[in-house]
């Protein structure tokens, strides 16, 4: 019988030992492949993620200026912005980021300053880009935790069940955000309703500038001022926000902005991130719901998590 016992544990420490090993190397392999993917190419590189705002607002201000560059796609959901070859051109873990020589930026709004200065014409419209550029990021920010509570939450729950989703975060602060995050506890209650708020505050804020009947926020022409705030209102839709019948009442103008803005053709680019996000807002009213369903089958034994009702965003 001791003998029995002692084999059987020394099969499971050989076990252990090759899985440890295998995972170890898948990961060593992973980031070597990243490493070779995620080196700069000659003249302008730019990381990004084509879902992301903030890259696509960088995209729109280097076609508005006719830049020839490379991009370079970051995947978001396998964690690729996390690994260590990212980190040496990101150290902050986030996309985009831009590559110019031995210059290397990671902040959309510097990014587009950047551009416009080193490939756009002499502007005399830089106060009216910086206001709407920081209404963008104070919107990001109510607007961000929301899309984890109501996005993020139910992607991640339709591909993992619970405990293997846990034991593969890496320890700290990040594990503690996703397995709330996981559990739709991320952004629940009094302070969603209060990141609601905060969006439609800003909402109301575009709606007011744009009652006088301009074009586009600089007047006739599309300008960095609307690269800012463009690229969030198509999210919008995925968030709850724009697609009622009391918001398309409510928000009419920056609806009608939004449109005009998409029939430009410096935007003819980004026609299928437009139907996954604007309209007809494929991932809102179709993708979301099913990833729902099947995040809470998969996880029923441990948390329901359920996306806030058009009623509550509405009031």
């Amino acid at each position: 019988a001791m003998k029995q016992v002692a084999a059987a544990c020394a099969a499971a420490l050989a076990y252990h030992w090759w899985a440890s090993r295998r995972k170890r190397t898948q990961k060593e392999r992973r980031e070597a492949a990243l490493a070779t993917r995620f080196e700069a190419k000659a003249g302008l590189t730019l990381y990004g993620n084509v879902a992301s705002p903030c890259t696509r607002r960088v995209l729109i201000h280097l076609k508005l200026h006719g830049v020839k560059y490379t991009f370079v796609e970051v995947n978001l959901l396998r964690g690729e912005q996390r690994s260590l070859a990212y980190k040496k051109i990101n150290p902050l873990c986030k996309v985009p980021a831009l590559v110019h020589d031995d210059l290397i930026l990671y902040e959309s709004g510097a990014i587009s300053y950047y551009i416009d200065a080193k490939f756009g014409p002499e502007r005399d419209d830089v106060l009216l880009e910086t206001r709407w550029l920081d209404w963008e990021l104070s919107l990001a920010d109510a607007f961000a935790r929301l899309s984890r509570q109501y996005v993020d939450a139910h992607i991640v729950r339709s591909l993992h069940a619970r405990p293997h989703f846990v034991q593969d975060l890496p320890e700290g602060p990040f594990a503690a955000k996703w397995a709330r995050i996981f559990d739709g506890t991320f952004c629940e209650g009094i302070e969603a309703e209060v990141c609601l708020e905060r969006v439609a505050a800003h909402l109301s804020e575009l709606e007011a500038a744009l009652c006088d009947g301009r074009a586009f926020l600089g007047g006739a022409d599309f300008s960095g001022a609307d690269a800012a705030v463009l690229p969030r209102l198509l999210k919008c839709p995925q968030n709850h926000f724009l697609r009622t019948p009391l918001q398309e009442e409510r928000f009419g103008n920056i609806i009608a902005y939004v449109e005009r803005c998409l029939s430009l053709e410096i935007l003819d680019a980004g026609a299928a991130q437009t139907r996954l996000f604007w309209r007809p807002n494929v991932v809102g009213r179709f993708v979301v719901p099913v990833l729902e369903l099947c995040g809470n089958v998969r996880n029923a034994a441990y948390s329901t998590v359920r996306r806030a009702a058009p009623a509550t965003v509405d009031a």
